[in-house]
């Protein structure tokens, strides 16, 4: 793939530095593509390396949890996202956060447009590339699994313009009717909800995929917890059939604002995470039984995981030497980020 096909969206709020690094490592790992930068009117943007320059009306945030007092802002990753999307030309769009920044180009070496689907459950004209982080099979909590229905990730998407501009081309939530709706509308009791302080009728990430699906597909989900074996049927052969999900190491991509992987979530939200091994499985099993899936490290890593845990538990109880061990680490993580950061912008530690 030429990356001078490629268009890049960021999309959202502008964060000084971070912002920069984001747009510096485009320029590095992706050359020649074309950069939109798409946020909102009034935004601080001195030094910013962009193509197009994208100034979107902030629709702004809506409470979703009265009790955490936590906002919700799916309507604006749809503006910031679909406003920048209408000034791409190219073949290929990757959209990605303003606060995600590359640190190779591994994501261009990616190859699934061979790989087999069923066009029955087929929304886009080929495969949109997404990552694990967080994409969901199912949650579970006190040994109770709750499926997550049409819930690919939301920080990455990579595929046809016209895939995306699909994808993205949807009406807002009516609000505040959307980020309020279990305050007046009952939940499905035959599962627990491990988001149950959260009251949006479905997740930002949900929202987008369903009423893309919706559009081609005959499918009834009403809400979040409006599940049932239909549902989970076809939101499971949907996913597969309409993205390919990859780990954030097989993307060459990084948070600047939170050091997550997928070995590192908690239990919640690691158990039933939607990871490029299971999609490997999902699409051996239902579309290509001679498939070969590749070696998998996520048993390692996540061993690794649980052994820091298990070690900083034991530390926990000797308060000195717990305080002198925390310095030590986060130094050295921060040490670590640094140096990622400043190889994306060709700088030396």
């Amino acid at each position: 793939m030429d990356s001078k096909d490629i268009s890049v969206v960021v999309q959202g709020p502008v964060d000084g530095k971070g912002t920069q690094k984001c747009l510096r490592s485009i320029r590095k790992y992706i050359p020649g593509a074309n950069i939109v930068l798409s946020t909102w009117k009034g935004s601080e943007l001195n030094g910013f390396d962009y193509d197009k320059l994208v100034e979107n009306e902030d629709p702004g945030s809506n409470v979703c949890s009265i009790e955490r007092k936590e906002v919700n802002n799916l309507s604006r990753q749809i503006v910031s996202t679909y406003g920048g999307l209408k000034y791409v030309n190219t073949k290929y769009t990757l959209k990605i956060r303003s606060d995600l920044i590359f640190y190779n180009s591994k994501i261009l070496k990616i190859k699934f447009e061979n790989l087999k689907k069923n066009n029955k459950y087929c929304v886009f004209k080929e495969r949109i590339l997404v990552p694990s982080i967080y994409s969901k099979l199912y949650l579970s909590e006190n040994n109770q699994i709750t499926p997550m229905l049409f819930h690919p990730s939301d920080w990455l998407f990579f595929g046809l313009s016209d895939d995306l501009k699909y994808l993205f081309n949807i009406e807002l939530p009516k609000e505040p009717e959307f980020s309020l709706y279990y305050k007046h509308n009952l939940k499905n009791s035959r599962f627990v909800d491990p988001y149950d302080y959260n009251l949006f009728q479905y997740t930002p990430e949900q929202y987008i995929f369903y009423n893309a699906v919706k559009k081609k597909i005959a499918v009834k989900f009403d809400h979040r917890t409006d599940i049932n074996s239909r549902n989970v049927h076809i939101s499971r052969l949907c996913m597969l059939n309409n993205f390919y999900i990859a780990n954030l190491g097989q993307l060459g991509i990084m948070n600047f604002k939170y050091d997550i992987k997928e070995h590192s979530l908690s239990d919640i939200d690691y158990s039933g995470l939607y990871t490029n091994e299971r999609w490997e499985k999902e699409y051996k099993k239902y579309l290509d039984k001679n498939y070969k899936p590749r070696f998998s490290f996520r048993f390692i890593n996540r061993c690794r995981y649980l052994s820091f845990v298990a070690i900083r538990k034991i530390l926990k109880r000797f308060p000195v030497l717990y305080a002198i061990a925390k310095k030590i680490y986060w130094l050295f993580r921060f040490r670590r980020k640094q140096a990622q950061f400043n190889k994306t912008t060709n700088k030396k530690v």
